[in-house]
């Protein structure tokens, strides 16, 4: 006999069948229970990380009031000034107001000719 015939020959004979399970009883109060756990949780999630968020500014140093750039002089004036001839100019800046002063790109200086 081949083994085809062997096989299906082996079918014939075993007629008892697995018999499926019933279907699972639903429980809907499991459901709802699972989705006010998860929004609990979520809850609770989100206050702690509001909570951390809040000690993080709190660490953070107080920026305070407003910064003032104080100058000590407006204008400098060197007078008659020969061609290719450097001069120097100093000025002293200060921050007189409560705030941190923070200069974002360096100043450059208005050079006016003549008056």
């Amino acid at each position: 006999m081949s083994k085809s015939k062997k096989r299906r020959s082996g079918a014939a004979r075993s007629t008892s069948r697995p018999v499926a399970a019933p279907p699972a009883r639903r429980r809907p109060w499991a459901m709802w229970a699972g989705l006010a756990g998860g929004i609990v949780l979520a809850a609770l999630a989100l206050t702690v990380f509001l909570a951390w968020q809040d000690s993080r500014n709190a660490n953070s140093p107080a920026t305070g009031g407003a910064p003032n750039l104080e100058v000590d002089q407006t204008s400098i004036d060197f007078g008659d000034v020969p061609v290719n001839k450097m001069v120097k100019a100093s000025f002293k800046l200060s921050n007189t107001g409560d705030g941190p002063l923070t200069i974002s790109h360096p100043p450059v200086p208005e050079v006016l000719e003549g008056c």
